[in-house]
């Protein structure tokens, strides 16, 4: 497996866990310093700054594709070449651009989708098996903070604190809304029923070479 944009390899280490103790993990992320290349990481994990060279069964893109300034490019000559010919691809991306805010430009982000613009960056070279959306109960809250961003403007450098500072409580409150969200969202996937979210996503296979 191949993650792209894996950062911190939280999500590698998660699902450590749920895969064949024999397969590896590779942690693809051009920013990794030093120190993190040298970090001791559980089996099977390695980290690297530039693209592996070979392909994987599943790689993943998740919340990566709006960092890269020409993300046409990435998708065509660095995504698909390490995606084996009968892998599988998955992408998530933030959704709506009308809901683009300061927050996102301190995110690094240069854009967020539609799923009709995510469907046109990925078909030149992958076939998308499914799609969908996550994060429904999020957009209220999220529009209301773009509206209000619109109508006050914010002062100085954009910044974001993405540390956690509240309690159990809370912290397992969200953790539950936030799953239970993500379970509608996939079984709306499965019945092809379009719903929207803050974030867009698809499951792709690569396209047969011409």
């Amino acid at each position: 497996m191949i993650d792209i944009g894996a950062g911190d390899g939280w999500f590698a280490a998660q699902l450590r866990a749920d895969i064949s103790p024999s397969a590896s993990i590779v942690c693809w992320d051009a920013h990794y310093t030093t120190a993190d290349l040298n970090e001791a990481l559980p089996p099977g994990i390695t980290r690297t700054t530039v693209a592996p060279q070979t392909s994987a069964s599943l790689v993943t893109a998740l919340d990566v594709l709006e960092h890269v300034l020409d993300d046409v490019s990435f998708v065509r000559d660095q995504v698909r070449a390490v995606v084996a010919a009968d892998g599988l691809l998955v992408v998530s991306v933030p959704a709506h651009p009308i809901l683009f805010t300061s927050h996102d430009t301190a995110l690094g982000h240069h854009r967020r989708h539609t799923p009709r613009t995510l469907r046109a960056l990925l078909e030149p070279h992958f076939n998308i098996v499914q799609s969908g959306s996550l994060f429904t109960s999020l957009l209220v809250p999220r529009a209301l903070s773009a509206v209000k961003e619109r109508v006050r403007p914010p002062r100085g450098v954009p910044t974001t604190d993405s540390e956690w500072r509240h309690g159990r409580v809370l912290t397992n409150v969200i953790t539950f809304a936030l799953s239970a969200d993500a379970t509608v969202g996939r079984w709306c996937a499965r019945w092809r029923i379009p719903i929207p979210g803050l974030s867009v996503w698809a499951v792709c296979r690569p396209r047969a070479a011409s």
